[in-house]
């Protein structure tokens, strides 16, 4: 009796016929002996593949590739690469594109371009008597950084802030019947 699951499980387990005295059997990609000497692979082969023996050759039959709809695998940012993928819902190879050439793994992807920042104008906020306004600047609505200019060649920390005026009072008085202050 063997249990495990084909291509999740990394071992079997064989127990003999007078008590359940496991043995652990790794699970291992097969290579099949060919008549000329040669050995066939198994390694990239799916879990439930029948492969083929004829002319004293193993024959592991390609696969008709069914693909999934993509998936972004990076997320692409401003300034950062992004890269999407599509898997064959079959044999689990990954490719670039649909047409199945490019054929990576999970940890050759390429880069994808970066989207480059979507900047909005913030205007200016002048100050007023009690109340610091602030220089226009730029913010991207991707990444929420800000930027000197609309080529976002220099980054802001924070709006570059313009003092408040304070009151300037003047020689002449001024009353209401009440107070009087300086105008």
């Amino acid at each position: 009796v063997q249990h495990g699951t084909p291509g999740t499980g990394t071992a079997t387990y064989q127990y003999n016929a007078n008590g359940n005295n496991a043995v652990t059997i790794p699970i291992t990609a097969a290579k099949l002996h060919n008549a000329d000497g040669s050995f066939t692979e198994t390694a990239n082969a799916r879990a439930g593949l029948i492969i083929p023996y004829a002319d004293g050759k193993w024959e592991i039959p390609s696969c008709e590739h069914q693909w999934n709809d993509g998936v972004i695998t990076t997320e692409p940012g401003c300034v950062t690469d992004g890269v999407k993928t599509y898997t064959c819902t079959i044999c689990k190879r990954i490719y670039l594109n649909e047409n199945a050439t490019g054929e990576t793994t999970l940890a050759d992807l390429p880069e994808a371009a970066p989207l480059g920042h979507n900047l909005t104008l913030v205007p200016a906020k002048p100050a007023t008597c009690t109340e610091d306004g602030y220089e226009a600047y730029y913010v991207c609505t991707r990444c929420q950084e800000l930027f000197v200019d609309e080529n976002a060649t220099m980054v802001l920390p924070q709006p570059k802030p313009i003092p408040a005026e304070g009151h300037d009072f003047g020689e002449d008085w001024q009353s209401d019947g009440e107070k009087h202050w300086h105008a």
